[in-house]
């Protein structure tokens, strides 16, 4: 591969990864938007378990934080679905760290 070459790529790779972090940053605050205003329910479990998987790019712990919120709700609610979602995305979390 050229000198050149290598460059463009890496040029190429470069933006596409800024690209994808700016988008993980607005999905996480839509997702925070949408979390303020949702009730303590099962949809608020499913946003909290979204919210880890997405923040978990960012900021690990925060994105714990969302997903252990969640486990606690969904067992508050006995929300099979809910436990398996928040304990899957703090797996996937956990293993960014």
């Amino acid at each position: 591969m050229s000198y050149l070459t290598a460059r463009v790529v890496l040029a190429a790779w470069l933006l596409l990864a800024w690209g994808t972090v700016r988008g993980q940053r607005s999905a996480v605050n839509n997702l925070r938007r949408r979390l303020a205003a949702t009730r303590a329910d099962t949809s608020r479990v499913l946003l909290l378990s979204k919210l880890c998987l997405r923040a978990s790019v960012q900021s690990t712990g925060q994105a714990l934080a969302y997903g252990r919120q969640g486990l606690a709700l969904a067992e508050q609610l006995h929300y099979q679905y809910g436990k398996i979602s928040c304990l899957n995305a703090l797996a996937q979390a956990e293993s960014m760290r």
